[in-house]
């Protein structure tokens, strides 16, 4: 029983760093893990019980084994797929990523100075600049929000208040403003 409860909630918590990796529905995704694991409780219970037909020279054990061996090796590779491994590498990959931040080039000391120098140029406020290096990093709004401990519509608030100043639409126009400033700067 033991055993059983700790894969349970080791799965659970699987689920939950999917939901929160890919954006998921809580939901339907709790939902499926629910019934995949009724469904395996079930599935024992009928074996248990066409096990008790069995005539008397083969061991119900040996039969239950058997039968289990089979029905994982299936499942795993019905359900594992390469692109469901590769998916969940890619998962594990992006959350390194979200927790040790790549440092670049954009990190330099001329960076710094033409970002001050452009958030100035636009009127910028502290918290502006804040998302402003971010966007300019390529960072996309999950990513700011969970940097700056804010929540994801204040990030788009500040991001609509930094298009809004330099009267653009796009992060590409914002990259281009910010290329083009910098070039004219040296120049």
């Amino acid at each position: 029983m033991l055993g059983y409860l700790a894969f349970e909630i080791t799965a659970l918590n699987d689920f939950c760093n999917a939901v929160k990796a890919r954006g998921l529905s809580l939901v339907r995704v709790f939902g499926t893990a629910r019934f995949a694991i009724t469904a395996g409780m079930l599935s024992g219970w009928v074996l248990g019980y066409a096990a008790s037909f069995l005539p008397p020279i083969i061991p119900p054990v040996h039969f239950a084994v058997a039968v289990i061996a089979i029905v994982v090796t299936v499942t795993s590779t019905l359900v594992f797929t390469e692109k469901e491994v590769f998916a969940v590498h890619g998962v594990a990959d992006e959350r390194i990523l979200q927790e040790n931040p790549v440092r670049s080039a954009t990190e330099t000391a001329d960076f710094v100075e033409n970002l001050e120098s452009f958030g100035k140029t636009w009127g910028m406020s502290k918290r502006e600049m804040e998302v402003l290096d971010l966007l300019l990093k390529g960072r996309n709004t999950q990513y700011i929000s969970t940097q700056l401990f804010i929540a994801p519509g204040t990030t788009k608030t500040h991001i609509y208040n930094i298009y809004r100043k330099m009267g653009i639409h796009t992060k590409m126009e914002l990259l281009d403003l910010f290329d083009t400033f910098c070039f004219d700067r040296i120049s």
